[in-house]
C-alpha cells in the first residue's frame, strides 16, 4: 500500500514545487556530469530549479490520492511523467526554438522529445517519489510549516519572476537567432 499525504495548501504546494524542481535540477546535473562531464546543464530557467520537475510529483501525488491499485499506480506513474516531458519539449522547441534533451538517437522515441528507456527510468522515479521521498518531504514540510507559512509568498515571487524573465530572454534569443537567418533567406530571392 502506498503511503498517502494529501497536499492541502498553496503553501505547502509551492513548497513541494520549490523542493521537487530542486531535485529534479539536481538529477538532471548529476546526469549531465556522469554523460558529459559537465555538471552544470542549460536551462530555461537561471536559477537551480527544473519546473517540469516540480509539477510532475505533484500531478502523481494528487493522481494516486486513495488506495488505487498498484496497476493504476504504475499507469498514473508511467503516463504523467510522459505527457509532462513530452509538451515541456514540445512547448519550448515550438515557442523558442530551443531543445534541451533530444532522443532522437534513441529507439522507441517521439519526436525526440521522450523515449521508452528514459520513461521506464521516471516511472521507477515516480513509484520512488510517491512511495518513500514525498511521505518524507510531508515530515519535513510539518517541521518547518510555521516558518514556511510566512515565507512562501517570496518563493512564489521569486518564481513568477523568473519563469517571466526566461520567457523575456528566450523570446529575445528566438528573435536574434532567427533574424538573421531570415535576411539571409530573404536576399536569396531576390
Amino acid at each position: 500500500m502506498l503511503n498517502q499525504v494529501a497536499i492541502e495548501s498553496m503553501a505547502e504546494l509551492i513548497f513541494y514545487f520549490t523542493l521537487y524542481s530542486f531535485i529534479g535540477w539536481l538529477i538532471e546535473n548529476t546526469h549531465s556530469y556522469f554523460v558529459r562531464r559537465k555538471f552544470l546543464k542549460d536551462n530555461f530557467i537561471i536559477g537551480p530549479f527544473k519546473p517540469m520537475y516540480g509539477i510532475t510529483p505533484i500531478l502523481l501525488v494528487i493522481y494516486t490520492q486513495g488506495s488505487p491499485s498498484w496497476v493504476y499506480v504504475l499507469i498514473i506513474c508511467y503516463f504523467v511523467p510522459l505527457i509532462i516531458e513530452y509538451m515541456t519539449g514540445f512547448l519550448i522547441l515550438d515557442l523558442f526554438h530551443r531543445r534541451y534533451w533530444d532522443y532522437s538517437s534513441q529507439r522507441f522515441q517521439l519526436g525526440g522529445q521522450v523515449c521508452f528507456t528514459f520513461s521506464l527510468f521516471w516511472v521507477i522515479l515516480s513509484v520512488a517519489c510517491i512511495k518513500w521521498i514525498h511521505p518524507a518531504l510531508s515530515t519535513f514540510y510539518l517541521f518547518i510549516e510555521t516558518y514556511w507559512e510566512w515565507s512562501y509568498i517570496l518563493v512564489f515571487s521569486y518564481f513568477v519572476i523568473e519563469i517571466l524573465a526566461s520567457i523575456e530572454r528566450h523570446t529575445q534569443y528566438r528573435f536574434k537567432v532567427h533574424k538573421p537567418v531570415k535576411s539571409l533567406l530573404n536576399s536569396n530571392y531576390k
